[in-house]
């Protein structure tokens, strides 16, 4: 069985100008074994300042040459050196499939109602990422509010800061829409026509759609339908 990985997706500043470096990005996986996972919603709350650390040092060590530094502590210096040139955009959890949720939330300052489509391994990681993404609404994508004069630590803080201000409502397994169940059922009793293909369960499934598609009539028509006064006698009332 695959443990559970964190990918980060990074961006990296001038070490000078601090301003990003355009089209750069970095991706690192580093071991998330030991989150909750009957709790990642919160326990990656909780433990995201360390693994962005572990994360960013992952991609500093890429340039950094260990045979060049005369002790581990000289090599330590220069990663952590290094690590202040990336900003964490986004993390996702890797090693497990990856479901659709659909999630709803509401804004903290006016009240606003979010909704979207969010992927994650259960319901309590899509939770989290449903937060992300409303932060983001709330102050920005992450890639916009990288600057100078703020470290990636606190451009992080910011982020779960915001995060923790944002109302989730209901994560819940995405299902396709009715529209397309519909589509697909009728294209099924088409091409089951064309075979000359008759079984009972391919006219009930004829019979449900001919009554969807007398209620999407109804739905558009809702005038009221009088009837001639032999068809009324028909139908006394109850």
């Amino acid at each position: 069985m695959s443990a559970l990985t964190l990918k980060f997706e990074m961006a990296e500043v001038d070490p000078v100008s601090r301003e990003p470096l355009r089209g750069v990005l970095h991706e690192v996986e580093i071991d998330a074994s030991e989150l909750n996972v009957q709790n990642l919603n919160l326990t990656l709350r909780e433990n995201l300042p360390d693994l962005d650390r572990e994360a960013r040092n992952a991609v500093a060590a890429r340039k950094v040459d260990y045979d060049s530094f005369k002790g581990d502590s000289d090599y330590l210096n220069a990663v952590e050196k290094l690590a202040a040139n990336y900003y964490t955009l986004s993390v996702s959890l890797e090693g497990a499939v990856a479901k659709r949720y659909v999630a709803e939330g509401i804004y903290p300052e006016d009240g606003g109602l979010w909704s979207d489509e969010v992927s994650g391994v259960n319901a309590s990681e899509a939770e989290f990422q449903a937060a992300w993404i409303m932060a983001e609404g709330c102050d920005g994508p992450m890639e916009k509010r990288i600057y100078p004069d703020v470290t990636p630590e606190a451009s992080l803080e910011s982020q779960l800061l915001s995060m923790e201000d944002q109302r989730i409502v209901t994560v819940d397994a995405a299902r396709p829409s009715r529209e397309n169940v519909l589509n697909a059922l009728d294209h099924l009793c088409e091409a089951a026509k064309e075979a000359g293909l008759k079984h009972e369960a391919l006219a009930n499934a004829e019979a449900l759609l001919k009554a969807n598609r007398d209620a999407d009539f109804n739905s558009r028509n809702d005038g009221i339908e009088f009837l001639e006064k032999e068809e009324a006698n028909a139908h006394p009332l109850r």
